[in-house]
């Protein structure tokens, strides 16, 4: 078994608490949606995008033909599958 890298014990430290945060969140995330006002046929870009909550969002919001693009410093939180 190897040993974790900082970037993976970080994504499970994320993992413990993603529930919790993300309906802390969410009307900060309802909010800034709000603002922002995407519509269809849109590119969104998500910078910090976590687990990918808000991308899903935003995607939903540009959907058919907008696209959404997700970037997030940890990998190990990008590729988390709870």
């Amino acid at each position: 078994m190897s040993a974790l890298t900082q970037d993976e014990i970080r994504a499970s430290a994320w993992a413990e608490v993603r529930e919790p945060l993300e309906r802390q969140l969410a009307p900060l995330g309802r909010h800034a949606l709000a603002a922002l006002a995407p519509r269809p046929g849109e590119s969104v870009l998500d910078i910090g995008c976590g687990g990918g909550e808000t991308a899903l969002s935003l995607a939903r919001a540009v959907a058919p033909d907008g696209t959404v693009v997700g970037v997030d410093l940890s990998a190990a939180v990008l590729n988390w599958r709870g």
